[in-house]
């Protein structure tokens, strides 16, 4: 007894190993599988704003980058001047800040803040437990950063998680302060060289400030919109001084007055859903003599054309207003255009970036030749909606306010594209007279055909008829009324199924279970331990040791 408990305890011990790899398996757990990475998107402040206010959402974590000269605190006499500000307005009770404050001159001295020191504020009015403490970027105060305007800075103001915080860079040396973001507040909002008090009135601005570049690099919250990257895949500039040649030059993307433009392709595939934003992601050069004046986006309707033909007097016509602008470009900072009026679904797209009459200097992008890293970019943010309830998607519905029509309806003579191929009445005759019926719709399998009628010179539905249905399976019926019967179906040579399989033509076929290889196991491991126990008490001898299975 004792041998087969212990076969029993060793059967036991082998299936729960096998059990619990199968349901791991089947539960999809792989251990050790990093965590999807959040996607970062750069871009200029008014972008910035824009963005987070058209998607109402937020960033928990961004770096602010910039420069600045003639930073003078006899500017600001017994007053300050922000630095820049980030805001989350997401808080019911007011605005969370972390505010980088510069101090200006003041009589009689403030030996707490001398002029020309720094300090970054914070504070959030949902803190949980009002009235809220005040906090503060350390060192507090700090050196004298700024003392006569004379400085020219690179300065970064950033946030995240778990710190907020700035550094400057002021002709090599360095400058920094850093705080415990306590309450764990985004950014909603960001104010440049100037700051929102709290009645909404603007305060603490830096006219006289120079500044020739800003950009903001954060991470993009999922809010449930979805996203896909579209790369360019035709770019070329074309110079009005070089009217019969190709631009020599296929790593840049030129735009200045009087003198080139950029034409850019994008091929757009399928997208499953409403498409609710577009934007055309463009990358200046590193190079100083990038800086310009920036330009306005065009739609082109002639997609006819190619970036190794293209010259400035066989460049396509643009169509209608701008589609955005840009009024102006710093070296080496990413730019975008809002095309949502122009991208509204899938297709091929061509734009023309053209230098407004005002334009005084040429900006220059990076092309795909120049950069995989920096390349053009179409960027589409879209959402899965089912409008009209028909079990297709906004986007691939060609009609989001009918459930008769979408990509799997059967086409009927109505004069309306049911079926989205962007064909009207395929398949239906033409022109009819008078109240002439005529018959319609399939006559295989189970199909039966219905009757039509002309109405108005035109032939009206398919009505009384019995249209084809997904096929289903052992009725020995034609469903979908395609020629053949029960095809997809297990134990039949007929359709993608083929033999003894269950094929995607089957609308009842049951899948297989995937704990039967376990029960099948277990059945085998049982039949052989029964055996070997049978074959043992046959030729057994009594009085000898029993044998080792």
């Amino acid at each position: 007894m004792s041998w087969f408990v212990s076969r029993c305890r060793w059967l036991v011990a082998v299936m729960s190993t096998v059990a619990l790899s199968a349901l791991a398996v089947l539960a999809g757990a792989v251990a050790g599988d990093p965590p999807a990475r959040a996607e970062t998107l750069c871009m200029g402040v008014d972008e910035f704003n824009t963005y987070m206010a058209s998607n109402a959402t937020y960033t928990p974590a961004l770096t602010f980058s910039f420069d600045v000269a003639n930073v003078n605190p006899a500017d600001y006499p017994n007053g300050k001047g922000s630095l820049g500000q980030l805001r989350d307005t997401r808080c019911g009770l007011g605005a969370a800040e972390a505010t980088l404050k510069l101090y200006g001159t003041s009589s009689p001295p403030n030996l707490a803040h001398p002029p020309g020191t720094l300090k970054q504020e914070y504070g959030s009015p949902c803190c949980g437990q009002p009235p809220c403490p005040e906090g503060w970027a350390d060192p507090n105060p700090g050196p004298v950063i700024f003392a006569d305007g004379s400085e020219n800075c690179d300065g970064t103001i950033y946030l995240d998680a778990a710190q907020y915080g700035f550094t400057f860079n002021c002709g090599g040396t360095l400058y920094s302060g850093v705080g415990v973001n306590t309450w764990g507040i985004g950014v909603t909002e960001i104010h440049f060289l100037s700051a929102l008090d709290a009645g909404g009135g603007t305060i603490w601005q830096m006219p006289n400030v120079v500044s020739t570049y800003s950009e903001v690099c954060f991470e993009v919250v999922d809010t449930g919109v979805l996203v896909e990257i579209v790369p360019v895949v035709e770019d070329v500039t074309a110079a009005e001084y070089l009217p019969d040649a190709v631009y020599p030059d296929v790593n840049d993307l030129a735009v200045g007055y009087q003198d080139s433009e950029t034409y850019l392709k994008f091929v757009v595939g399928p997208i499953n859903g409403r498409i609710t934003r577009a934007t055309i992601h463009l990358r200046s050069s590193a190079d100083p003599s990038a800086a310009g004046d920036g330009g306005e986006l065009y739609a082109v309707p002639s997609n006819a054309w190619s970036e190794t033909t293209l010259t400035w007097n066989t460049r396509p016509a643009t169509a209608g207003a701008p589609v955005a602008s840009l009024s102006g470009v710093a070296p080496d900072q990413w730019y975008l255009f809002d095309a949502s009026s122009a991208v509204t679904a899938d297709g091929t797209y061509s734009f023309a970036l053209v230098p407004r009459t005002t334009d005084a200097n040429s900006a220059h992008f990076l092309s795909k030749e120049a950069s995989t890293t920096f390349d053009p970019y179409l960027r589409i943010e879209y959402v899965v909606v089912d409008s009209d309830g028909d079990g297709v998607p906004d986007g691939p519905d060609c009609d989001d306010t009918d459930p008769a029509v979408n990509p799997g309806a059967t086409e009927v003579c109505n004069g309306v594209d049911d079926n989205c191929d962007g064909v009207v009445d395929e398949g239906c005759g033409g022109p009819c007279t008078g109240n002439a019926t005529e018959a319609c719709g399939l006559d295989v399998g189970a199909c039966v055909p219905g009757t039509r009628t002309c109405v108005g010179g035109q032939w009206g539905a398919c009505v009384g008829g019995v249209e084809p249905v997904a096929e289903l399976c052992d009725n020995g019926v034609d469903d979908n009324c395609d020629g053949v019967v029960d095809e997809g179906c297990e134990g039949t040579d007929a359709g993608p199924g083929g033999p003894g399989n269950i094929g995607t033509g089957c609308a009842c076929g049951a899948a297989p279970d995937p704990g039967a290889p376990l029960v099948l196991l277990l059945a085998f491991l049982l039949g052989w331990v029964g055996r070997r126990r049978r074959r043992f008490a046959q030729h057994a001898t009594p009085g000898l040791p029993r044998p080792t299975i």
